[in-house]
């Protein structure tokens, strides 16, 4: 008689799951997807998502000029020795957010009092790029700041009227002049938008760059400036005004956006950042066979050039930009709730920002080295005077709010009489439709 064996091997029915735990797992997954769906950001009036983004360039800024080797912080920022800074963050939003808020009110109130509304605010600019540099530059010299140090001003009215006519710089105020200027040309780049002449603008603006990167002494916007080593407008503004453009036609690169599959599009940019921070680090191996003399910094400064913007430094930052609109887009609740507390009035108020940072920085340089336990040059003590630097910023930032209303409390009982007209001219106003 036959013996008959039993296979050892189970089947699929013998190792499946009972079918009792097949529908709990099902719901389980739907909850878990529900959940993740459910992090999303909600557009809104005002995306604050690019106020976020924004804010995390307010504590990258700090913290790299604040400086000091090694820092943790670095890991996050870059500590302005990645392929891109917190610089190019600033100038692409601000151009976005211009061509988003100025877009409405061309749509609704003509390229003619859009523009005013950019020169006023360029005018704003230029006062606050010129009081900041004068108080920065006595600052820095009644601290005797390392950046100062040994320079000797031979004709100092020469050197005011050329601060007031915007053609010097100084430090860590260039980017700031170079914003002003940046504003001031926004209102020819409206009447091409406005005039379906986005194709003219663009070309315009990278065909400007490209002459820059191909004669930089020749090609300077709107003129050459002195002790201007870094934020060159020539080359910075195809960053700017390509932003515009984005910004001015949002709703239809939206509507065209929505065809490419979110979580495909993160996982293909992941893996792109992932190269670009791995080329980073290893960039001296993987670039010495194609470098002259073996020179690899050379051939990274032509390519990822901070001053000059060069193509590799946009297609980088074009890359992790889109990565981390797309990671705040998919995480936006809990990042919010996490982060949003620091973030958001660093970015909502970036310019306000901008102005105490040079204060802290004179006075952590200043200072920071005589208090206890901060001699080190170590990870964590630099570390600690970046985030201690930040975090003044932050309150600087919500307190002014605060001030504000004080004064005005303050000098409320002698405005009262201005005030009461004041608001019948606002109501008369809202009332006629102005």
């Amino acid at each position: 008689m036959a013996t008959q064996f039993r296979n050892p091997i189970p089947t699929s029915a013998a190792i499946a799951p009972p079918s009792s735990c097949v529908p709990a797992l099902q719901s389980r997954m739907v909850a878990a997807r529900t959940a993740v769906s459910g992090w999303r950001y909600e557009s809104g009036k005002r995306d604050l998502r690019l106020d976020f983004l924004r804010g995390f360039a307010v504590l990258a800024m700090v913290a790299d000029h604040l400086g000091g080797e090694p820092s943790w912080l670095y890991n996050i920022t870059g500590g302005n020795h990645f392929l891109f800074s917190a610089a190019e963050g600033f100038v692409f939003i601000s151009g976005l957010v211009m061509g988003i808020v100025y877009g409405k009110i061309i749509a609704k109130e003509g390229v003619g009092p859009a523009a005013l509304k950019a020169l006023r605010r360029a005018g704003m600019l230029y006062l606050l790029t010129v009081t900041l540099s004068f108080s920065f530059i006595a600052l820095s010299y009644a601290a005797q700041m390392p950046w100062v140090e040994g320079v000797v001003v031979a004709d100092p009215v020469t050197r005011i009227i050329e601060r007031l006519t915007l053609h010097r710089a100084f430090y860590l105020t260039d980017v700031l002049l170079m914003y002003t200027l940046l504003v001031g040309l926004a209102p020819l780049a409206f009447v091409l938008l406005r005039n379906r002449r986005t194709p003219l603008l663009l070309g315009g603006s990278w065909l400007m760059w490209a002459m820059f990167q191909r004669w930089p002494d020749q090609v300077a916007m709107p003129w050459r400036i002195e002790d201007n080593s870094v934020f060159h407008l020539a080359a910075w503004q195809v960053l700017f005004f390509t932003a515009l453009a984005i910004g001015y036609h949002r709703e239809r690169i939206a509507a065209w956006a929505k065809r490419i599959p979110m979580l495909p599009a993160f996982g293909v940019l992941t893996v792109l950042c992932g190269g670009l921070i791995t080329f980073q680090r290893e960039h001296e191996t993987l670039l010495a066979p194609f470098a002259p003399d073996g020179d690899t910094a050379a051939l990274m400064e032509q390519f990822f050039g901070k001053a000059d913007v060069r193509i590799g430094r946009i297609v980088a930052f074009a890359v992790f930009f889109q990565w981390l609109l797309l990671f705040v887009t998919l995480a936006w609740k809990p990042l919010v709730r996490g982060l949003g507390w620091f973030l958001m009035p660093l970015g909502q108020s970036a310019l306000l920002a901008y102005s105490a940072h040079l204060g802290v920085i004179v006075l952590w340089t200043k200072y920071a080295h005589s208090v206890p336990g901060f001699q080190n040059t170590t990870a964590w003590t630099n570390t600690a005077v970046q985030l201690s630097g930040v975090l003044l910023v932050w309150c600087v930032v919500k307190l002014a709010p605060l001030a504000h209303q004080a004064v005005a409390a303050v000098r409320a009982p002698h405005a009262a009489p201005a005030l009461s007209g004041t608001r019948v001219v606002a109501g008369r106003m809202e009332r006629q439709g102005n």
